[in-house]
């Protein structure tokens, strides 16, 4: 295996001594092991009722700087090995875990991991000469990844504010999951969920174009996910986009949804990232990328319009929030599709989404019928109202 500080696995070993007498001593820590730049330890420690111990606590701890905003997500299994032959009836003890590390949350594990008894147990084969040896066979989520999973376990949902998750890297980017309660004590009280991407501040020209999945879990077995998508270009003046009124607050607080739990409920987002576009070389031809005349050019999908999935052939209007809505789908709504604002009596235009759909080869609207012609929008009207697949 790859001994370099960089690299995304790795397993610790540690080897505790005097077991019967080192564990009351309070916590105790291995050498680090380096994966990702980051320095991993095993830790053990007892859980005690009075002066007895009743169990082995064993945690994966991560020694980043706490004054960085460092952050990674690692899957890990946690193991006690046996010392005696594999024909003995107790063979490794395992447990698994998956969890974001971050500056405010370093380690990650089990206070419970085995009862003391079970551990101390002669037959077992954990114990000999009073040693025990503790593994972790852990991976890193790769930052320069183009897809992953956020999960978010949002706590005291009856006294929520506002929240966001740990950061998880995707593309080399730091993305989170916003929450907030909006609309309290209206009948409009709604949960809202946003999908958050941190780029480099520093570069104000950085975009990143993304789709992504929202779901609240159910945690009641047989009961379905909410869930909601959207598709969004990150950049540095709409680093957000999700939903001020993803779940009506009834239909998430209603027990028999199964979404609210001890208080808590869960959140996952799955994002698909293009290469980010001001910040490293594009490679992905569906990605952002700049044109040799330096334009910026963008994947159509980033562009339809949310309600009838096409692109907007004349003006493109947007809500106070910056959500775009093609102008035919405008007359039949009154509220934004994705943030629930209300469309005020001016109507907002979004000429930067215009200026973009400018430069696209969009189809004619009669390919189902199978004309394959395409053109820039502006040469589509003429051509439409000529085209011999018109059969209306």
């Amino acid at each position: 295996m790859d001994g370099s500080p960089s690299r995304l696995e790795a397993v610790l070993r540690f080897k505790v001594d005097n077991i019967s007498n080192v564990i009351r001593l309070g916590k105790i820590l291995s050498e680090p092991t380096f994966a990702g730049n980051l320095p991993w330890r095993i830790k053990v420690q007892a859980s005690k009722d009075g002066d007895k111990i009743t169990e082995l606590g064993f945690f994966l701890h991560c020694d980043g700087d706490k004054s960085l905003n460092w952050s990674c997500r690692a899957k890990a299994t946690m193991k006690i090995l046996s010392q005696e032959p594999a024909t003995e009836p107790f063979q490794t003890f395992q447990r698994r875990i998956e969890h974001p590390f971050h500056a405010g949350q370093n380690d990650w594990g089990y206070a419970k991991f085995i009862t003391w008894d079970c551990l101390m147990n002669p037959h077992s084969g954990y114990v000999k000469n009073d040693s025990v040896s503790l593994e972790v066979d852990m991976k890193l989520d790769d930052p320069a990844q183009s897809a992953a999973t956020l999960k978010f376990k949002v706590e005291n949902i009856s006294r929520l504010e506002t929240d966001q998750s740990p950061p998880a890297y995707i593309r080399n980017l730091q993305w989170r999951i916003e929450v907030f309660h909006a609309y309290q004590s209206t009948p409009k009280a709604s949960l809202g969920i946003f999908l958050k991407c941190e780029g480099n501040r520093g570069k104000p020209g950085w975009s990143c174009g993304a789709v992504a999945t929202i779901r609240i879990m159910p945690q009641k077995q047989g009961n379905m996910p909410f869930q909601r998508g959207i598709a969004h270009i990150f950049q540095p003046t709409f680093d957000d986009w999700g939903f001020a009124g993803f779940i009506d607050w009834q239909v998430l607080i209603n027990p028999t949804n199964g979404y609210l739990k001890d208080d808590c409920i869960d959140i996952e987002i799955d994002v698909q990232a293009d290469e980010p576009v001001g910040l490293e070389p594009q490679h992905d031809n569906d990605a952002m990328e700049q044109t040799d005349e330096g334009r910026l050019h963008v994947p159509s999908r980033y562009l339809e319009c949310p309600i009838c999935l096409e692109l907007p052939r004349r003006q493109v209007y947007q809500c106070k929030s910056g959500h775009t809505i093609c102008d035919s789908c405008i007359n039949g709504v009154t509220t934004c599709p994705q943030c629930r604002e209300r469309f005020g009596g001016e109507r907002i235009r979004n000429r930067a989404v215009e200026t973009m759909l400018d430069d696209l080869q969009m189809d004619c609207k009669f390919t189902g019928n199978g004309c394959t012609y395409k053109a820039l929008r502006k040469h589509l009207p003429l051509h439409e109202l000529h085209c011999v697949f018109n059969t209306v």
